[in-house]
Formats: C-alpha cells, sequence, structure tokens
C-alpha cells in the first residue's frame, strides 16, 4: 500500500521499506526503519539547495542513508565522496538503487583529526556521536585537496574545523556545516579565514545549520 507523507511516498516490497522523494528512493530493512524518520524531518532543498555543486566535487561527509549524496549527484555534482562509518551498506544500496555508482564513491569510514576507532551509540543520529557499544572507524579528513564543496553533519567531527589553518580551510569553496554545541568557535575560525556566513537553520537546542562561502582576499 502507498502512503503519501510530507511530500514524500513510503511503501513496503518484501523485507524493505521505500521511500521516494523529489530526488530520490531510498530503502532500508524492516529492522531499522525507524531510520527513514530523518527523511521526513530534514528539508533537503532548504538545507542543501543553496550549494553550488554543478561540476563540482562534493565530500558528504556522514552521508548516512544516502539521502544528501544523491540530492547532490542530482543536482550536477561531477562526483560526491560519500563518508559513512555506521550505515554505509545501506548508503551502498541506494546508490545503487538511484543508478548513481558512476557519479557516488563511499568510503566506509568517518573523518576526524587523526586516525581513530571511537565507541560511540549506533542510533544517537541527529542527537551528535554519543558514546556507546559501537566501534566506528575514524580517519584524519582526506577531502581538502579533492573537493569543491563540503557537507558537515557528522554530529560533532565538525569541530576539526576549528584545527586547519586558513589555507587548508580557503582550498574548499563552500561549506554547509551542521554545528553539534555553541557554534562561536567554528564561526569565528571561517569568518578569520574569509569566508561569509549564511544561517540556515536551527535545528534543536544547540544545533545550528550554516553555509560558509569563500570570499575574494
Amino acid at each position: 500500500m502507498l502512503l503519501k507523507l510530507r511530500r514524500h511516498k513510503l511503501w513496503k516490497s518484501r523485507d524493505e521499506t521505500y521511500v521516494q522523494t523529489s530526488y530520490g528512493t531510498f530503502a532500508v530493512p524492516e529492522e531499522i526503519v525507524s531510520a527513514l524518520l530523518r527523511l521526513f524531518s530534514e528539508d533537503i532543498e532548504k538545507t542543501y539547495g543553496g550549494l553550488n555543486v554543478k561540476g563540482k566535487v562534493v565530500a558528504d561527509v556522514r552521508a548516512y542513508l544516502g539521502e544528501t549524496s544523491v540530492f547532490f549527484a542530482r543536482r550536477g555534482a561531477k562526483k560526491v565522496i560519500a563518508y559513512e562509518p555506521m550505515f554505509w551498506h545501506y548508503l551502498t544500496r541506494n546508490i545503487e538503487l538511484n543508478n548513481l555508482t558512476d557519479v557516488i564513491e563511499v568510503r566506509r569510514y568517518g573523518v576526524w583529526f587523526k586516525d581513530e576507532v571511537v565507541n560511540a551509540e549506533l542510533d544517537a543520529v541527529g542527537a551528535g556521536m554519543r558514546y556507546g557499544p559501537v566501534e566506528v572507524d575514524f580517519k584524519q579528513a582526506d577531502f581538502w585537496d579533492v573537493a569543491d564543496v563540503v557537507k558537515m553533519d557528522c554530529g560533532g567531527c565538525e569541530w576539526l574545523l576549528v584545527a586547519q589553518d586558513c589555507k587548508t580551510l580557503r582550498s574548499i569553496e563552500e561549506y554547509v556545516v551542521k554545528i553539534y554545541g555553541p557554534d562561536a568557535f567554528i564561526m569565528n575560525k571561517l569568518l578569520k579565514c574569509g569566508f561569509s556566513a549564511h544561517f540556515i537553520d536551527s535545528v534543536a537546542p544547540f544545533v545550528s545549520v550554516w553555509r560558509f562561502r569563500r570570499r575574494s582576499l
């Protein structure tokens, strides 16, 4: 049976639940169907539609089920590098479902200051990275020399931006960053390094979304 929920269509087939959005189709097995709630709660167009991704290489940091990776690919990205340390197998399934394996590359780890294994809570998506029983692989951020645009919604890894020098940060044209915690430190760093800042949304107490664009110096 086909249902319509907030502009999306939802249906079941065998052991999977599917969601059809305006930009792609996504599926998860029944045991994690709650993961689809993010597709209904987040306005992808509002949050990421302002990015200029056409013909660009996009680093999608915490790609989750692939919703943003597919969105960027549909908007004309030349390549999307999708970082996903926990749900990479569902991400891979959805990339194949949308026939985008030639555009989206999956990297099965998160990004951080250095290579690290972090114990985290698997179901804490949307609440930031919390300590838990699952070992999650992180590697030193490796997108600086290859990406034009960076999206970060990774539950805390965005704080690595503060530790980078301005030359490194300015190798990227645009960032959209979901900041978990006080935003002053990241804001100050990006502004001092010659980026303009545009507030997009406040999604929870101490969770805000900002877009940063590199200015000419």
